[in-house]
């Protein structure tokens, strides 16, 4: 999969995990005039014009209210995540129209904060009862430094070695919220 998407990103300037959709939500049913679609298109080129290299599909009609347009960016998710609020901001108001930024990156981008928030709750719980278990397993404080410097150290060089490894490799987007547990 990995192999396909370099592929694609050298013969074509694009890649799947970089690629967003924009959406088109009508009041009247009017996504599949001709109208319609040139000022879709070119809600779509504004948006794209943020992301160097980005390139948007023509509009395809779902429904009579529904319409959208793949927007391909050189990026991978993770870069392309950054330029969401960015991507959103440069689609300009379309009357009687709602419409969304959505695709892998877009996704990741809003969920990322939610991961965070869900992180820290799980550290706030887990690391008090952690100490309580291990000062009950090894007697005292002092016994429980032991395993709390080893984890000082291993999560740092852990940390480490799956920066390098994702220079070279997809990570999935939780892999540091699990090496910190």
């Amino acid at each position: 999969a990995e192999r396909g998407r370099e592929i694609a990103k050298e013969a074509f300037n694009e890649r799947s995990d970089g690629a967003f959709t924009l959406v088109f939500q009508t009041a009247r049913p009017i996504a599949a005039t001709p109208a319609f679609e040139a000022r879709a298109e070119r809600a779509a080129a504004k948006a794209a014009a943020v992301v160097d290299g980005a390139q948007p599909a023509s509009v395809q009609p779902a429904s009579p209210h529904l319409a959208y347009v793949q927007i391909n960016t050189p990026l991978e998710n993770q870069d392309a995540a950054k330029e969401t609020p960015a991507m959103r901001a440069a689609v300009p108001p379309m009357p009687g129209t709602t419409t969304y930024l959505t695709g892998f990156p877009a996704i990741n981008h809003d969920t990322q904060k939610i991961y965070n928030e869900d992180l820290t709750k799980g550290e706030l719980i887990a690391s008090p009862v952690a100490l309580i278990v291990m000062m009950f397993m090894f007697g005292t404080l002092g016994g429980s430094a032991g395993p709390v410097a080893g984890a000082a150290f291993t999560i740092p060089t852990t940390l480490g070695a799956v920066f390098i490894f994702a220079h070279f490799m997809n990570m999935a987007v939780y892999v540091q919220n699990i090496v910190t547990l």
